[in-house]
Order: structure tokens, then sequence, then C-alpha cells
């Protein structure tokens, strides 16, 4: 059986579209949206909903402008308005957006260089853990069809506050995708994440 992840995305559009009908300041569907609408070129939408969304104090908002205002996608380049945004992300705890101003403290993007900023930043980054290690497991275990370790390690780190995490290992749950292959140990660690 094939997936067609098009039509996930369609979806989530749809539902994102009726968040925002009946909540118009919905910062989750708005910020969404704005990622969506940025990815398809759409730039004008995705800085109206990023913009809203950041101004209701969306990490992963301020870290989407902030990629706009470094490319230069549907805005005037501008690598210090794209530094304030990662910094405001980097704030609230994206990871990713740390990792972004540290690298322009290190180019002197948008900031002047600063290789005790940088260093600051990229060890906060050492220290905390990239997230990447805690997705890269399970995406690769949906990837060769395991299941129930993509659902187990998904939960994991939904245990660390990961929203990506979160929402696929909620979506995973809900389908009972690998629910039935669980080990006893797996289940419990599910339980103790909430799912």
């Amino acid at each position: 059986a094939t997936h067609d992840a098009r039509a996930d995305v369609a979806r989530a559009v749809q539902l994102y579209e009726a968040a925002l009908e009946k909540q118009p300041y919905n910062a989750a569907a708005l910020a969404r949206l704005g990622v969506h609408h940025a990815r398809t070129g759409d730039y004008a939408r995705a800085i109206e909903y990023l913009k809203e969304a950041a101004d209701a104090g969306r990490a992963d908002a301020h870290l989407h402008l902030g990629h706009l205002y470094h490319n230069g996608d549907g805005v005037r380049r501008d690598l210090a308005k794209a530094v304030q945004h990662y910094a405001h992300a980097a704030n609230a705890g994206n990871q990713v957006a740390v990792y972004h101003v540290a690298r322009a403290h290190v180019d002197g993007h948008g900031v002047p260089v600063s290789c005790t900023t940088a260093l600051h930043l990229l060890k906060r980054l050492v220290e905390r853990g990239l997230h990447e290690d805690l997705l890269g497991v399970p995406y690769a275990c949906w990837r060769r069809g395991d299941t129930a370790c993509a659902l187990h390690g998904y939960a994991l780190a939904a245990e660390h506050g990961y929203e990506l995490a979160q929402a696929n290992a909620a979506w995973l749950f809900e389908r009972r995708f690998g629910f039935d292959e669980l080990t006893d140990a797996q289940l419990a660690a599910l339980r103790a994440a909430g799912l």
C-alpha cells in the first residue's frame, strides 16, 4: 500500500483553516498555515500568517520569518531582521534558532562578529542536544516500516517537549500504528508521556 503525503498536507491545511474560522487568532494554526504557504511559494500569505503568529509569541513563526528574511523570500533580504526573529525563537527555546543566531555571530550576518557569543550559543546547543538526534531515529524507523519503533521513539522525544514528536506520536497512536507490536516497557513510556 502506498501513502500519498499530499493528501495529508491538504487535509492538514483544511483543518488549520477550519481552526481559524472558529478561532481567528489561533496562533498555532496561523504558524502552520504560514509555513505551508512559504513552502508553496505564496510568500505574501506566509508572511501575513507568520507575523500574526509571531506577534502571539509563537517561536516557530519567528524561526520561519527569520528564514524568509535571511533568504529574501517574499521580502527584501534583511539579515538584521532575520537575526531578530531567530533571537526571539531562540529565547523561547527553539534550538534551530539558537544555531542560526550563533552562525550569524560567526559570519557577522546582521550582527557584529562575536566569537564569544557564538561559542556561548553553540555550547548551549551541545549541552541541550539537537532535536535531530531525538527525531532522526523514529523517522528512520518509520521509513523502514517499523511502526512500533517509530511510535516509541516519537513518544520519547515528545517527553522532551518536541512538538513535532508530539504530533507524530499522536498521529501514529490515533491510527494504532505500531501499537500492537509495542513491548511492555514501550507501552509504559507512552503512558508516562500521556499518550
